[in-house]
């Protein structure tokens, strides 16, 4: 479809509240629907909620910081896939459903003598036709 036709969806997706869907102030939201995204996050990072529909996304952690014990990340990934990565401090929690697709972690888990209270990032959400992986 021309572009016209796709533009209105990709406005909506980006202009979406992020206090909608689960995300609590404060947290990241991402969308893409036909098209893809890239973001590489540093600082603090409390969680939030990706979106990818028919398009692909990657998500950058490895220099962002959990402020706390943990943080939750939302992920629905609909005939596209989402890639995050962690620092090799974090512990991957994988509670990701898949239809069709699937979620993976590919993490190495950290050694607990050299991190011995790992930040854990607890990934949540739905893979349908589509892929999430987690890797360091």
């Amino acid at each position: 479809p021309p572009r016209s036709t796709l533009f209105p969806y990709t406005t909506l997706f980006r202009s979406m509240n992020l206090n909608a869907g689960g995300v609590q102030q404060g947290q990241r939201k991402e969308s893409a629907v036909f098209g893809g995204g890239r973001r590489v996050y540093n600082g603090d990072f409390t969680g939030g909620k990706i979106e990818a529909v028919f398009s692909g996304f990657e998500i950058d952690l490895r220099r962002a910081t959990i402020p706390g014990d943990s943080a939750v990340l939302k992920v629905d990934a609909v005939f596209g896939g989402v890639e995050i990565f962690i620092p090799e401090s974090w512990s991957a929690v994988v509670r990701g459903d898949g239809v069709f697709g699937s979620f993976s972690d590919s993490t190495v888990q950290p050694n607990l003598t050299l991190y011995p209270n790992p930040k854990k990032l607890i990934v949540k959400g739905a893979a349908v036709f589509g892929g999430v992986d987690i890797k360091n």
